[in-house]
């Protein structure tokens, strides 16, 4: 039996904690029998990968990943991974730049199962209005392309939904997981208190993380020069390690302006620092923005106290005084005061440490990850063995990119005729202009679709047997502009909008009404976008039944290619011209019926007699 093909895409992404994410991850999935590869460009990424793990491929596109927005470097990163993703059966992306031109390289390259952690957004708490604005338009375009969505803490969960990144059956919360085992058998490395003139006495202060304006680190000088003007009876110092980020010219000119060289060293990029950590006295966080920090996590394993931004992520881990101290990202002066209370209450530190210790391991342990991480994988490929053989044109990002280009036509195209519509109207209905009824989509999610009004006010539904709507050539709830309308098809005209939302296709299914589900004998046509036209709509229209429609809809879910949409486009026009199949019923052949209706401002009763 073929091993499952599965690469994880980093693309530029530096050293950092997403990558013993990533390491705990595929730890478990080379125990699973999963082939590995990851697409990274990093040098110390790819190193780390090659020294731990021999059995897998490492892959990369040339340095077309960059940090910020470039379209040449973009797309051309974007061609380079799609050629990458030959052949793999699952697609999991890591980062805000890897995951959107990962899960849209995949998308084109038809991969089977993409799934995509958001180790953080790109917008925070610090982003302005327009910054958040452009990036979760991002983040919501590239969730249509990819199956689940992991998210590191339930402040980012909030704000997916908030923005609409993905519907909730595609997110999921899954907390990072470490190694507290391996931390545990890690002896402290007290030679960097001898290499820093450091005795056992003094306060050491660490912090690990890159030297860049997200960890923050020059709150951290503000509150050391706090600090020492304190009457301390212990020499306090702070180690900075992590790699620069053109940070560290600035740090070092603030150290000697504050006169505290003498009190502040920095140790480059070390891949495993938790020797260090555990010689020190605290550690501190100060980041104006996290996901879920592993090194908080290492820190807390680690068994020495804890001080940390209160930010999302952090203050899901720490419990302020509990576990930990928690401290405002923008305020030196109480983080000043935190590490001071450490500091003169050892009993504190001490305690603090053993309950973040004692939550490690019950709340952040590797095993826990791992496992809600790789039953996502199983939970989604069990779904895929239970579908048809659906074409896989029906959700691929060539026929949403012609729904949206073909209903931007659309809609520029009839849109005099709509406001010519809307006018008249106006007239017969004043605001209520639009009929709003909800229908059932794709993965039988309940969206509300819009059409022209072509009934009276309060008319009641009419339905067959088989629980579709009657639609009769005399009927008295349509008003004669209405009957206007539904014959050639004008009613249908704002479900552009639900084109355009992602809620419909230009071409599918026709939606439903909300009906039973036991009534569908088979369920095939919800795992495509209801169709604005239909292979329905050309095969006999409204005189069709439910059964005989399912069955053509069926044969249009296995059979969906661009080529047949567009000849029930040209044929949905002719149908439209000839009016064919316009009513299922020349008149009402139950008993009389009596209908109350509102109409132009008065009401009207009207029976009507087969």
């Amino acid at each position: 039996m073929r091993k499952k093909r599965i690469i994880h895409i980093l693309g530029g992404s530096k050293f950092g904690g997403i990558i013993y994410y990533l390491a705990y991850l595929i730890e478990r999935q080379l125990k699973e029998g999963y082939e590995i590869s990851i697409l990274a460009e990093n040098e110390k990424v790819k190193d780390y990968f090659k020294r731990n793990f021999s059995h897998i491929k490492i892959v990369d596109t040339k340095n077309a990943y960059k940090r910020e927005i470039s379209p040449i470097y973009d797309i051309l990163a974007l061609f380079r991974t799609i050629k990458v993703l030959k052949n793999y059966d699952i697609v999991h992306t890591h980062t805000s730049k890897g995951g959107f031109i990962g899960r849209l390289a995949a998308k084109i390259r038809r991969i089977k199962l993409i799934i995509h952690t958001a180790h953080g957004f790109a917008f925070h708490e610090y982003s302005s209005k327009m910054t958040t604005l452009f990036y979760s338009l991002l983040e919501r375009f590239a969730s249509y392309f990819c199956d689940k969505i992991i998210i590191l803490n339930k402040k980012d969960l909030d704000l997916a939904k908030k923005y609409k990144i993905g519907n909730e059956k595609k997110l999921k919360l899954i907390y990072n997981g470490i190694d507290w085992k391996k931390i545990e058998n890690i002896k402290p490395d007290f030679s960097i208190r001898e290499r820093f003139n450091l005795n056992k006495e003094d306060f050491l202060i660490t912090f690990v993380g890159r030297l860049s304006k997200q960890k923050n680190p020059e709150i951290l000088i503000w509150a050391m020069k706090e600090l020492l003007k304190e009457k301390i009876d212990r020499k306090v110092f702070l180690l900075l390690i992590g790699e620069d980020m053109d940070m560290k010219e600035r740090l070092t000119k603030l150290i000697n302006d504050f006169k505290i060289k003498d009190y502040v060293a920095f140790l480059d990029f070390i891949p495993d620092p938790i020797s260090i950590i555990k010689a020190s006295d605290c550690f501190v966080l100060p980041s104006l923005w996290e996901g879920m920090p592993i090194a908080l996590l290492e820190a807390m394993a680690s068994g020495v106290a804890i001080i940390a931004s209160n930010i999302k992520g952090n203050n899901e881990i720490i419990i302020d005084g509990v576990n930990g101290l928690l401290f405002s990202p923008t305020n030196y002066q109480e983080l000043k005061e935190k590490i001071n209370l450490l500091i003169k209450n050892e009993d504190l530190r001490k305690k603090i440490s053993l309950k973040a210790k004692e939550d490690v391991k019950k709340r952040f342990n590797k095993e826990r990850f791992q496992e809600e991480t790789m039953r996502i994988y199983e939970e989604e490929i069990i779904k895929r063995k239970k579908r048809i053989n659906y074409s896989s044109y029906l959700n691929s990002f060539a026929k949403r990119f012609f729904d949206i280009i073909f209903a931007t036509f659309l809609l520029i195209f009839f849109l005099p005729l709509f406001i010519f519509i809307t006018l008249i109207q106006l007239f017969f209905f004043q605001r209520k202009v639009f009929f709003i009824q909800e229908r059932r989509g794709k993965d039988f999610k309940i969206y509300k679709i819009y059409k022209f009004r072509t009934m009276k006010i309060n008319a009641p539904p009419l339905k067959r047997e088989d629980g579709t709507s009657l639609y009769l050539k005399k009927d008295p709830r349509i008003t004669p502009f209405g009957k206007f309308l539904r014959i050639f098809g004008l009613d249908e005209i704002p479900q552009i909008i639900n084109v355009l939302k992602g809620e419909m296709s230009i071409v599918g299914p026709r939606p439903d009404e909300v009906l039973p589900l036991e009534i569908y004998e088979n369920k095939n046509k919800f795992f495509a976008r209801p169709g604005l036209v239909s292979l329905a709509i050309v095969n006999g229209r409204n005189r069709l039944s439910l059964k005989e429609r399912n069955e053509i809809e069926e044969f249009y879910v296995k059979n969906a290619s661009f080529l047949l949409d567009l000849k029930i486009i040209f044929k949905t026009i002719l149908v439209i011209l000839k009016k064919e199949g316009i009513y299922n019923q020349e008149v009402c052949d139950e008993k009389p019926l009596s209908f109350n209706l509102k109409w132009r401002k008065r009401d009207e009763e009207v029976s009507y007699f087969s």
